[in-house]
């Protein structure tokens, strides 16, 4: 019996010639916001799978996972199991909070103050971008609000991070301010401080007001969202 072959008409072998330099075009053209989600994760995939169709691994990720966001916030391990997504692509995708992240608050050209607490509070709620664990912030300012420091000082795990005195005041003592902002993240999702968080930022405003420093505000930041713990 004669063997049957498979014959691709010439409009299936160059159904998706030139497919990557039209999308580029067209992120170029209207930008990135322009793509539907699976065509932002299929453009984004170009650049860990070469000369591969793309598409059919993009409309995966978002049956698995549901939202362009829950992909790059996916497990490796889950990743790692969609048919056509390698360890150099899912090593690309984790990147990119990372790096959304650094840009959001990467310092501009003459931007050296808040002009006032909402500035201040959706700044920390931007660098906690792709943060997966609970991490410690601390802004310390001058008497008109000029940057002094602004960075994470302790990273802890995905349910807790402890503050260390000795830390904040280390970076007091370098920078020479009294005004000092801190902030922490709970990685998963609740917007609500607990006992712990009331009783450890009573701790440290107890600790520095004996050092004529002051706590202007403990921030918790959460999916988005933020609330000052009282104190």
């Amino acid at each position: 019996m004669a063997t049957k072959k498979n014959i691709t008409h010439p409009e299936q072998k160059n159904l998706h010639k030139d497919h990557r330099s039209r999308m580029r075009d067209k992120v170029v053209k209207n930008g990135f916001d322009s793509l539907a989600d699976h065509e932002k994760l299929e453009y984004l995939l170009f650049y860990s799978i070469p000369r591969v169709n793309t598409n059919p691994t993009a409309h995966l990720l978002l049956e698995k996972f549901g939202s362009f966001a829950a992909v790059l916030d996916a497990p490796e391990s889950e990743l790692l199991k969609i048919d056509g997504i390698g360890q150099t692509s899912v090593n690309f995708l984790k990147l990119l909070p990372q790096v959304a992240s650094y840009y959001i608050n990467s310092p501009r050209v003459n931007e050296k103050r808040f002009s006032g607490w909402k500035d201040i509070f959706e700044h920390l709620v931007s660098s906690y971008i792709g943060v997966t664990e609970e991490c410690l912030r601390l802004i310390c300012l001058d008497d008109k609000n000029n940057i002094q420091f602004d960075d994470f000082i302790q990273t802890g795990t995905v349910s807790s991070v402890n503050i260390d005195l000795h830390k904040i005041l280390e970076v007091i003592i370098s920078t020479k301010t009294s005004n000092v902002i801190i902030a922490h993240n709970h990685p998963t999702g609740v917007c609500k401080a607990s006992k712990d968080d009331i009783r450890a930022t009573n701790k440290l405003k107890y600790y520095l007001e004996g050092i004529n420093v002051t706590l202007h505000a403990h921030v918790l930041v959460a999916e988005g969202k933020y609330c000052v713990i009282n104190n």
